[in-house]
């Protein structure tokens, strides 16, 4: 069994669209994220400054391991509602409309804006803490990324 990396998996399928058009995800100029991409850490820690492709990150390797792993359910944490919109809609949702292997992995209507659901029972959840965290317990994942 052959192991794809996040990193490699993003450059293959996610497509970005930009002024108009659609380009293949690249690492170039980036090349620093690759390593947090493909981290073996169960627990990482990014302090960085802004605009620097930290909510870009955690779409793409939700993405890789919701493509890559069945069954696999990744919950996605911001401070307000409309912090998780937002990253729903730019960071998950653009991508797959122009990514062929997005589009086929999560059809529209298995969609909502807050739940993201592939067709292999991989998901992407996306909640928020606002004024407690009280709100996010009992929600079962594999993967947590807080953003």
């Amino acid at each position: 069994m052959r192991l794809i990396l996040p990193s490699k998996f993003t450059e293959r399928v996610i497509r970005l669209p930009i002024a108009g058009a659609v380009i293949p995800f690249s690492f170039t100029g980036w090349e620093f994220m690759r390593r947090i991409y493909d981290s073996p850490a169960r627990h990482r820690l990014l302090k960085m400054g802004r605009q620097v492709g930290k909510s870009t990150a955690a779409a793409n390797i939700a993405y890789a391991y919701a493509c890559l792993v069945p069954s696999f359910r990744t919950l996605v944490v911001h401070p307000s509602a409309t912090n998780s919109k937002t990253f729903s809609e730019d960071r998950l949702f653009l991508p797959q409309l122009v990514s062929p292997m997005l589009k086929s992995l999560f059809p529209a209507t298995m969609q909502s804006v807050f739940h993201k659901r592939s067709v292999h029972r991989s998901s992407i959840m996306m909640r928020y803490a606002y004024l407690s965290a009280a709100r996010l317990r009992g929600i079962p994942a594999d993967m947590v990324i807080v953003d």
